[in-house]
């Protein structure tokens, strides 16, 4: 992800379609003179903060999918459950009866488990790698 800061604001974009409209590549001449940072250190913050609204954004679209996808493994575990608790409870050996519902349980709470893992953990992580400044200044 690229965040261009202009006087109309942040505009956040694809990462390669930015180092491509920079001219950023393999071929790029290194002038190798030196650049003040003070007049871009104050726009940090702001590509910081567009970048972390574009990535939350992302994330909760994500989420939003990966809800409705996992809907209906919900639902069949629910049924599952359901349906192996009323079978148990035709089990005459009280042993067997307790072994039952504890595998049930095992397999739902293992279920579970597997569906957590496909959310989304924490916050996050962004680093701003490189400042492009257009030529001519510092």
């Amino acid at each position: 992800m690229a965040v261009s800061v202009g006087p109309d604001g942040c505009h956040v974009s694809d990462l390669f379609a930015a180092l491509k409209r920079t001219g950023v590549g393999g071929g790029m001449p290194n002038p190798g003179g030196t650049l003040s940072l003070d007049e871009y250190r104050q726009l940090v913050p702001q590509a910081v903060g567009a970048a972390r609204r574009e990535v939350v954004a992302r994330r909760d679209a994500h989420e939003a999918e990966l809800d409705a996808l996992l809907d209906e493994p919900r639902r069949r575990l629910e049924r599952w459950r359901t349906g192996s608790d009323q079978l148990t409870l035709l089990i005459e050996s009280e042993q067997r009866r307790s072994e039952r519902s504890r595998h049930i349980a095992s397999v739902v709470a293992d279920t579970e488990a597997l569906i957590a893992s496909m959310r989304t953990a924490g916050q996050p992580l962004l680093r701003v790698l490189a400042l492009f400044a257009p030529g001519g200044r510092g």
